[in-house]
């Protein structure tokens, strides 16, 4: 399919948190580092649903092996339904990792993989992936959806439905022969290995990310045909095909390519192709599969795979006078068990659920709803109480039955640097002439809001050299008092000479006293009777906020700086 046009249309899930990390790069709160262990757990009836009415006397909790006293217990039952008009975004992604914290919310994530969601895919899966998203998460659920082609670090929670709605019902999945898509993996450098790479690497930071913002369950909704495994060395292993090598600047990785810039280091993009396809093939996928799936248990991530291709048969089929049509039939069977299984692996490993060798995909999506609308949650202080980073096995059973329940695998423990209080970062210390520069803006700027009468406060320290700055608008000779500015200014500042100089410098500072990496280029104009220091200031690069302008002048063996404030709003 179209790789740039999806892209496009999902790429917008990531709008919040890319602007977020431009302001300040945020991470996601890390619940993991308390000692109280909290464990979410599911006792279900005869009918698949969640026995209501227990109480903490009900359960025994295990950890390696080891009693556990339940010191918290709560229930939580989830509404499955928002109006439309009810749904909130988050204002930022840190608000929304906020929120996911609370074990009074849920968390889910959808998935979708391109090669699984085509013609038929989205023909099957579009209208019960609608029903899930609106009426199924009620108003203390967030979600986000994603595609394969996507990275980790896209990821953004939410409640709105407006860009899931979009991608889900894009027409660039409607393709029938899928002939976009193929195209797509054999240019891509490392074809199917190279998108089987990507998608690995979504799955496993969308699993540590999801694990870091809360303990209770994360849900991932996973549509695909399976996670293959092929055996490394083998040239990609079975169903799996690497092209002999793109044309230059062909796409190498996700969201990369190949061109002028390669051949700086000395490698051409064939041969950059080539080390990329041999990584890919000598990749260990088997071990890389269930290490994902250790990781998934520790952070208390489930799957809920779910395969649009349905009840499968072979396309061929056994006959006595067809033996090679015996051989294709086993093959095919082979396959469609090898993805059935890695699907159904993925989902009883991590207490998720596969909806797989099922036509009937509305019912499906129910039963993953109906998985998780409702939970016990036991919280309890481990009796080992050491803080060494190890993993550690939990147990639950019903004391009435002796039964395991269904329950939180695994937790690791945190380590003594993560629970102890990070120092806090020392203060950077303000040189008094930048301090005394910003303290005379701020009683300039209070002397005009109070109309306060009098002489104008100086903008700038004392100096022998030169006088006090004045500061106009490029284009304008008209003074301007204080020194406040909008961003699309560009602005002049003058500095009268009391005699002859030398040598100017200006260089911008923050509040701090920190230099800044914009050039201010300083000048002097002895055209006139008196010399004129002139510094040009565009404006447009700064950021909100209060700056310093240092002017260092020179003449003869004496040099002296001055310092002026400004603020642009």
């Amino acid at each position: 399919m179209n790789r740039a046009s999806v892209s496009v249309i999902v790429a917008s899930l990531a709008v919040a948190t890319l602007a977020a990390q431009q302001e300040q790069p945020k991470r996601p709160v890390f619940r993991g580092g308390t000692q109280l262990v909290r464990v979410d757990v599911y006792p279900t009836g005869k009918d698949g649903r969640i026995v209501e009415g227990l109480t903490a006397d009900d359960f025994e909790v295990f950890e390696d092996g080891k009693p556990q006293k339940v010191e918290t217990f709560d229930f939580d039952r989830f509404e499955t339904w928002t109006p439309d008009g009810e749904r909130r975004d988050p204002k930022t992604q840190q608000d929304a990792y906020d929120l996911a914290a609370d074990p009074a919310w849920r968390v889910f994530v959808i998935v979708i993989d391109p090669a699984a969601y085509n013609f038929e895919g989205q023909r099957e899966l579009r209208a019960p992936l609608h029903e899930f998203i609106e009426r199924n998460l009620g108003p203390h659920d967030l979600f986000g959806l994603l595609t394969t082609e996507n990275q980790w670090t896209d990821l953004t929670l939410g409640q709105q439905t407006t860009v899931a709605n979009g991608v889900l019902d894009s027409h660039e999945w409607t393709d029938p022969m899928g002939w976009q898509w193929q195209t797509h993996l054999r240019e891509l450098c490392g074809g199917e290995m190279k998108h089987l790479d990507n998608e690995y690497t979504l799955l496993e930071g969308l699993v540590k990310l999801l694990g870091m913002v809360r303990e209770e369950k994360k849900s991932i909704l996973l549509v695909s045909n399976g996670i293959a495994t092929p055996r490394p060395g083998r040239g990609g292993g079975r169903s799996f095909s690497i092209p002999a090598g793109p044309p230059a600047g062909m796409p190498i990785g996700r969201g990369g390519s190949m061109g002028h810039g390669d051949a700086i280091g000395g490698r051409s993009p064939s041969q950059s192709c080539d080390i990329e396809m041999g990584r890919l093939a000598n990749i260990d996928w088997e071990k890389r599969f269930h290490d994902m799936l250790d990781d998934a248990r520790r952070a208390n991530v489930a799957f809920y795979p779910i395969s649009p291709r349905g009840l499968e048969a072979p396309s061929t089929h056994i006959t006595q006078t067809a033996p090679v049509s015996v051989a294709q039939t086993y093959r095919e069977l082979d396959a469609i068990n090898h993805r059935n299984d890695s699907l159904l692996t993925l989902a009883e490993n991590t207490d998720g659920l596969a909806i797989v060798n099922t036509n009937d995909f509305a019912k499906g999506v129910r039963r993953i709803a109906s998985d998780v609308e409702a939970y016990y949650i036991l919280g309890y202080y481990p009796t080992n109480s050491q803080f060494d980073g190890t993993v550690r096995t939990i147990k639950v059973r019903l004391k009435s039955t002796g039964k395991t329940v269904r329950a939180r695998h695994q937790y690791r423990a945190p380590t003594l640097s993560e629970v102890s209080p990070p120092p806090e970062p020392a203060k950077p210390s303000v040189p008094p002439a930048v301090k005394n520069a910003l303290d005379r803006l701020v009683t300039s700027i209070e002397s005009q809001e109070h109309d306060v009468d009098g002489s104008p406060t100086s903008l700038a320290s004392a100096s022998s050299l030169v006088e006090d700055p004045t500061a106009v608008r490029r284009g304008s000779s008209e003074p301007i008092a204080p020194f406040v500015f909008a961003r699309t200014e560009h602005i002049r500042l003058e500095w009268r000479a009391r005699g002859a100089v030398d040598r100017v410098e200006a260089r911008l500072l923050d509040r701090t006293g920190h230099p800044l990496a914009a050039p201010i280029p300083a000048a002097l104009d002895t055209s006139q009777s008196s010399p004129v220091v002139i510094a040009e200031l565009p404006l447009t690069a700064l950021a909100h906020g209060d700056y310093v302008l240092e002017l260092t002048v020179a003449a003869g063996a004496a040099t002296e700086q001055k310092f002026t404030a400004f603020r642009v709003k």
